[in-house]
C-alpha cells in the first residue's frame, strides 16, 4: 500500500475573520515534500473517482457527520461546469471556536451497470463547540479544526468502502486530537502527514484481518485544520481544488498498481502433483496469482495453469517454466506443441485445447515461422499488409521502416483485433470504396470513440485483410467474421487501432477472431505456427450478443489501474462504451 500526504495551501486569516469572502486570498505555499510508505499492493484499482474541495463559501448542512452511500464525488458549490452537486442543504456549518464561516457540501453518484453501489463518500465536521472533539479536549484552535471529507472507490465489492466510510474519518480526527494533545500547536506538516498515514495503515490492517471483507477500496481524505488543507490518498482517487476564477489543480498524487505484459500483482509458487489419465506428474511448479479477487470465501489464491507466451519461460532450464514446458520436460506430452480449435464464439472462446499433438499436415495448411528474436513466443514477422473490399483489389502496405509492421502478435486473450493506424485507415477506405463515399453513412460509420459500426445486413461486404509473411506466405482475415455485438440493426466491428479516444496504439494483435477463423497450432521446439481453416471439419458457431449482456459477463472482475489483460498483450480490450 502506498499513502501520500501533502500540505497544499494556507488560508489567510483575513479570509476566515468574518470579512467578505470575495476579497479573501488563496495563495499557494511550497508544499511539504510528499512522503510515502510502501508495501506489497493488495487491491489494485482501475477507475479514477474525484474528491473535489473548493473555496466557495455558501450554506450547507448542519449535521455533525454526513455520509452518503453511493456518493463518489464530494464538492463545494458549483464552479462553472466542473462540479454538479447531488444535494446542497440550506443551513450553514457553524465554526466551533472562532469566526463564523459557511461551506456548501454536495455530491454526485454514478452506479453504472451493477445492481449495487461499490463507492462511498463521507464528510465529518464540528457543528457546535459542545460537539467538537478537539473543543472537548480543550485544544481547539481559533479557526476551523477537524473538517474532513473523503471518497472511497470500492472494487470487487462494497464491504471495504463501507467499512472505511464508517471508521477512517473518525480515526483520523481522533489521531489529530492526540497529536495536538502531545504537541499542542507546535507541529509541522510532516508530523501531521505521518499521523494521518498511520490511520490509513491501521485501517488497512483491520480490513486485511477481517475475513468477511473480500474486496478493496481506494481512499482519498481531505482535512482542513487550523487554516491549512491537507490531503492523504491511497490509490487513484483524486482531490481537486477549484478556485473562484474557475482555475483548478489536482492536490493528490495517483498511486496505481500497473499490470505490465505477462505479470500480475504477486505470484506465490507451489509444487503440486498432477494426475493425467493413469500417469502422475510430481513437483509441477504452479504460480498462484494473488490480488483483489472476486473468488468466493476460501477460494484465494487462484491458480492459473495457463500457457505462457513469454519465450524465456518456454526454454529448457527456465527459472519459472511454464505449465507446458513442465509437461514436455516430464514426458507427459510427446511434443512441445499447442493446438487451439475453436467451435463457438460468444462471451469467450469455446473449443479444444490440445497439448503435445503432432502438427497437422496437408495442402490446406499454411506454415509460418515464429520470430525467435522476440520476447514473446507467439510473434510473426510481417513484410506487408493489404486491405481490400470484396469488389476491389486493394494496395499492399509495405512494412519497410514502419516499426509497427515488423511483427504481429497472436493472442487468445485479446477480444479485439488491433491494427496499426495506417491499416485501420485502409479498412475504412475499403468500406468507402465498397459503398461509395457519398452513400457510406447509410451502411457504416465511425463513432466518437473511433470504433466502426455497420449494418448487420451488409456484413458480407466488409473488407478482407491479407497479411504477408516473408516473400511468399500469406493468410487472410475476413472482417465479416469480426463481430458479435449488436444494437438493433447496427453491429460493432471488433477491429480497433486505439483505446477509446487515445492516441493510436500502433500494435498489431490477432485475437479472438483470428482463432475463430483458423485452427491455430504452435510448435515451440521448431518455432513455427500452422493455420488451417476449420470449415472442412466443423462450422464455428457465432452467437450475437448485446452491449448490456457483454458488459455484464465481461466486465472487470476486479478493478485495476488501467484496463488490464487476462492473458497476452492488452487482453480484454474494451471500447469507450465499456465493451
Amino acid at each position: 500500500m502506498t499513502v501520500s500526504t501533502s500540505q497544499f495551501f494556507h488560508l489567510g486569516r483575513s479570509l476566515l475573520s468574518g470579512g467578505d469572502s470575495e476579497g479573501g486570498s488563496l495563495g499557494p505555499i511550497p508544499p511539504c515534500k510528499a512522503t510515502s510508505s510502501e508495501s506489497q499492493p493488495r487491491r489494485p484499482t482501475e477507475e479514477n473517482q474525484d474528491a473535489n474541495i473548493g473555496d466557495e463559501t455558501s450554506p450547507s448542512s448542519p449535521a455533525s457527520s454526513k455520509a452518503a452511500s453511493g456518493v463518489t464525488t464530494l464538492a463545494s458549490t458549483v464552479v462553472d461546469d466542473f462540479v454538479v452537486p447531488m444535494e446542497v442543504d440550506d443551513e450553514p456549518i457553524g465554526v466551533p471556536c472562532g469566526p463564523r464561516m459557511t461551506l456548501s457540501i454536495g455530491g454526485h453518484q454514478e452506479q453504472g451497470s451493477r445492481n449495487y453501489q461499490e463507492d462511498r463518500a463521507a464528510v465529518h465536521y464540528c457543528q457546535a463547540q459542545e460537539e467538537c472533539l478537539l473543543y472537548k479536549a480543550g485544544t481547539c484552535s481559533c479557526v476551523v479544526s477537524g473538517l474532513l471529507g473523503a471518497v472511497y472507490d470500492g472494487h470487487s465489492g462494497e464491504d471495504a468502502s463501507k467499512y472505511l466510510q464508517a471508521h477512517l474519518g473518525d480515526a483520523v480526527l481522533k489521531a489529530i486530537h492526540h497529536l495536538k494533545q502531545n504537541h499542542g500547536q507546535v507541529w509541522d506538516c510532516k508530523t501531521f502527514g505521518d499521523t494521518i498515514k498511520r490511520c490509513f495503515v491501521e485501517q488497512d490492517s483491520i480490513i486485511l484481518a477481517e475475513e468477511s471483507i473480500k474486496d478493496g477500496s481506494t481512499a482519498t481524505v481531505v482535512v482542513f485544520d487550523d487554516g491549512t488543507l491537507f490531503t492523504a490518498n491511497c490509490g487513484d482517487s483524486r482531490a481537486i481544488l477549484i478556485r473562484k476564477n474557475s482555475t483548478w489543480c489536482t492536490l493528490t498524487q495517483v498511486y496505481s498498481t500497473r499490470y505490465t505484459d505477462g505479470y500480475s500483482v504477486k505470484y506465490v509458487y507451489r509444487n503440486v502433483t498432477l494426475t493425467v489419465g493413469n500417469r502422475t506428474i510430481k513437483d509441477l511448479h504452479v504460480g498462484l496469482m494473488i490480488d483483489g479477487s472476486d473468488v468466493k470465501e476460501g477460494g484465494q489464491p487462484s491458480a492459473y495453469l495457463g500457457l505462457s507466451s513469454r519465450l524465456t519461460e518456454l526454454r529448457a532450464g527456465s527459472r519459472n517454466p511454464s505449465f507446458l514446458q513442465q509437461l514436455a520436460e516430464t514426458g507427459a506430452i510427446p511434443n512441445f506443441t499447442v493446438d487451439i480449435r475453436v467451435s463457438r464464439v460468444y462471451h469467450g472462446l469455446t473449443g479444444q485445447l490440445v497439448l503435445g499433438d503432432v502438427l497437422p499436415q496437408g495442402e490446406d495448411i499454411t506454415l509460418i515461422p515464429l520470430r525467435k528474436d522476440s520476447k514473446l513466443a507467439t510473434r510473426i514477422a510481417v513484410s506487408a499488409v493489404l486491405v481490400r473490399s470484396p469488389s476491389t483489389s486493394g494496395t499492399w502496405i509495405e512494412a519497410n521502416n514502419m516499426t509497427e509492421f515488423h511483427h504481429v502478435t497472436v493472442d487468445t486473450g485479446a477480444d479485439f483485433t488491433v491494427v496499426p493506424e495506417i491499416v485501420f485507415e485502409g479498412i475504412w477506405a475499403a468500406i468507402e470504396d465498397e459503398f461509395g463515399r457519398d452513400r457510406v453513412g447509410s451502411y457504416a460509420y465511425i463513432d466518437a470513440c473511433h470504433k466502426i459500426w455497420f449494418r448487420e445486413d451488409v456484413v458480407t461486404r466488409l473488407p478482407v485483410m491479407v497479411v504477408r509473411v516473408g516473400t511468399e506466405s500469406t493468410f487472410e482475415m475476413h472482417l465479416s467474421n469480426h463481430w458479435h455485438i449488436c444494437e438493433g440493426a447496427w453491429c460493432k466491428l471488433r477491429v480497433i487501432d486505439r483505446l477509446q479516444q487515445d492516441k493510436p496504439l500502433n500494435k498489431f494483435i490477432l485475437g479472438t477472431w483470428f482463432f475463430a477463423e483458423y485452427d491455430v497450432s504452435f510448435d515451440f521446439s521448431r518455432a513455427i505456427i500452422t493455420l488451417r481453416s476449420p470449415k472442412r471439419q466443423r462450422n464455428v458457431v457465432r452467437k450475437v450478443t448485446s452491449p448490456e449482456a457483454w458488459n455484464k459477463f465481461r466486465g472487470p472482475l476486479r478493478k485495476r489501474a488501467e484496463r488490464q489483460r487476462r492473458s497476452g498483450v492488452w487482453g480484454l480490450l474494451r471500447s469507450c462504451t465499456g465493451m
